[in-house]
């Protein structure tokens, strides 16, 4: 996948959804650099989503609410990183470890008390099936 839309329709866009579409950290790199008004992005079911995908939205410009990273190959690190940086994260969405055929994350129920206690505002984690 390429970002090839114009520079001032990306600036502008706040909202946008790549579930299941091969995206890479390389991809959610540029995103997040070009998409500085965004508020929402869902990259469900992309397992080339890694920790250096999530540490280059936390160090992103943006402004997220809601990041669903459901199916995506992010360790407690990532989470706890994300947390720490993006204090404007209202709700994240994770795959639940019970009842999916899927991969779910590398994540922990540990690591999930520890990113509420990072962040420290009002985050709501949801913990989606397949």
């Amino acid at each position: 996948l390429e970002l090839m839309i114009h520079e001032s329709v990306l600036r502008g866009l706040e909202s946008l959804n790549l579930s299941w579409c091969e995206c890479d950290d390389q991809l959610v790199d540029q995103i997040v650099t070009e998409c500085q008004a965004l508020k929402s992005l869902w990259l469900r079911g992309n397992d080339s989503v890694t920790d250096k995908g999530v540490f280059c939205i936390a160090d992103s410009p943006s402004q997220l609410r809601d990041l669903d990273l459901s199916f995506c190959s992010v360790h407690d690190a990532g989470l706890f990183y994300l947390a720490a940086r993006v204090k404007s994260l209202e709700n994240l969405t994770l795959a639940s470890k019970t009842g999916n055929i899927w991969g779910n994350g590398l994540w922990t129920e540990h690591g999930l008390e520890v990113v509420r206690a990072v962040h420290g505002g009002p985050l709501s984690i949801h913990l989606r099936d397949a």
